[in-house]
């Protein structure tokens, strides 16, 4: 995992209600943001953006914005998300909604580690050499990472979250968010994935982080996320969605879960945090977003957004 070293925010860009540490200079305490595969990247320590910084009013409106429920619609013939997890799932082939009912090849193992959790939690019964990989995730993973498949993806989802989450949540300083983001494998079975939870239930996880969901097969009935609406209303419902459809909610303080999925169909999902940049101290974060390595979008080409 390459780091590059950033300088931690200056002072518009802390929480409204964070003061710098007493005693330190900022300048004297860098940290560190890290990409997942040693790509280069854009670091927060480059020039911020000429337009003045957001008012503490604006950060206000657009985090209560960013935390309301909300569908948004992209266009999947430009994201091809459906087509690089058909890659990075091989050696399976055929639709990911499928992928319950194909033969189980013995050998070689599925390169990605997410699709083997996801026949583990089902219960499934699988061959020596896919339990062989899961007793090596580290060198799986690194592997996972190195892949073409993989790069692929990462270089559409870059793009998908510069180009279609930043704009959404809408600050002009851009998003910082985590990368890679986290893949969700659900097979039909009687198991769930997960226990109830909020994100903040764990550690290193803040408020101002804002969840984007985004289904890559159709999700309905049981195979899918149940979220509440805003915290502590248990108003729980399933995202049922549509390929070509992600939804932002506010993970953090709203409680989620999945049930058993007693569909026909997989579950093929991928996840992930956002931070406003105009909310983001490196020093408080650590340079993460939880314990995910994270990168920076760069700022919005227009200021405020759309």
């Amino acid at each position: 995992r390459k780091c590059v070293k950033i300088l931690p925010s200056p002072s518009f860009l802390l929480h409204p209600t964070q003061t710098p540490p007493v005693g330190r200079r900022q300048s004297e305490h860098p940290t560190l943001l890290c990409v997942s595969d040693g790509s280069p990247m854009e670091s927060p320590s480059d020039p911020l953006p000429s337009h003045r910084p957001p008012t503490n009013e604006f950060i206000a409106s657009m985090l209560k914005r960013a935390r309301e429920e909300g569908r948004v619609t992209y266009d999947s013939s430009k994201y091809d998300f459906e087509g690089h997890f058909e890659r990075m799932f091989t050696p399976l082939e055929g639709p990911l909604s499928s992928i319950h009912a194909r033969p189980v090849p013995a050998t070689p193992a599925p390169i990605s580690l997410a699709l083997l959790h996801g026949f583990k939690v089902a219960g499934v019964k699988m061959p020596p050499a896919w339990n062989k990989v899961l007793r090596h995730k580290k060198d799986r993973l690194k592997k996972f990472l190195a892949t073409k498949a993989y790069k692929d993806f990462k270089a559409t989802f870059d793009t998908f979250v510069r180009e279609e989450i930043a704009p959404l949540i809408g600050d002009p300083q851009g998003l910082v968010y985590q990368c890679p983001p986290t893949i969700r494998v659900q097979l039909p079975s009687k198991n769930p994935m997960g226990v109830p939870h909020k994100d903040a239930d764990y550690e290193r996880h803040v408020e101002e982080e804002v969840n984007i969901w985004v289904p890559v097969t159709d999700t309905f009935d049981t195979n899918t996320l149940f979220t509440e609406s805003q915290p502590g209303k248990k108003d729980f419902h399933p995202l049922e969605c549509k390929y070509g459809e992600a939804v932002r909610f506010w993970g953090n303080q709203c409680w989620h879960y999945t049930v058993p999925n007693q569909t026909d169909a997989t579950r093929v999902s991928f996840d992930f945090r956002v931070i406003p940049m105009s909310l983001y101290d490196a020093g408080r974060f650590d340079g993460l977003i939880g314990d995910y390595p994270c990168a920076f979008t760069g700022p919005l080409s227009e200021p405020g957004g759309r």
